[in-house]
């Protein structure tokens, strides 16, 4: 008797391995690429500061009231495999007013969220598995800091 293993069918995607990264002082000095636990990230957007809350635990800021992002975008492509949930830990200064969204290979993932003036966790989550980029992407009408303490994606 012969056993064989069937083909796995073209077009299955295998998740992809857990990713975690916190954000420490320095991550980022700029708009430019950097690699964070193993992981090349691209920052950019229209901000002029880059910082750290030593204060609060809120992470790295991003952008300050005099220099803000109205407009930042996260992204790596370097993530293989599908992704079925990405975990954020952020906030916003006080008086922020700044929204986030997350999509991977082109298909936004969960709600855009608000983000609060507390740094907490948002959780994106798809229904299937998705490859692709993966894009975070922060918008406000305020000119605010806005702050990232970690990323997770499984």
């Amino acid at each position: 008797v012969v056993v064989k293993q069937a083909a796995k069918p073209s077009g299955d995607v295998s998740q992809g391995a857990s990713y975690t990264h916190t954000f420490a002082s320095g991550n980022f000095s700029g708009n430019q690429t950097k690699t964070l636990s193993n992981l090349s990230w691209t920052l950019s957007g229209d901000g002029g500061y880059w910082g750290w809350d030593n204060n609060n635990g809120k992470g790295i800021q991003l952008g300050s009231g005099s220099k803000p992002y109205k407009s930042l975008t996260l992204k790596t492509s370097a993530y293989k495999g599908g992704v079925k949930s990405i975990k954020i830990n952020a906030s916003g200064a006080s008086g922020t007013n700044a929204k986030m969204t997350v999509s991977v290979g082109g298909t936004q993932i969960g709600s855009q969220v608000s983000l609060t003036t507390s740094a907490k966790d948002y959780t994106f989550t798809s229904t299937e598995l998705l490859v692709g980029d993966i894009v975070i992407t922060i918008t406000q009408t305020s000119a605010k800091a806005i702050y990232l303490k970690s990323i997770s994606i499984n």
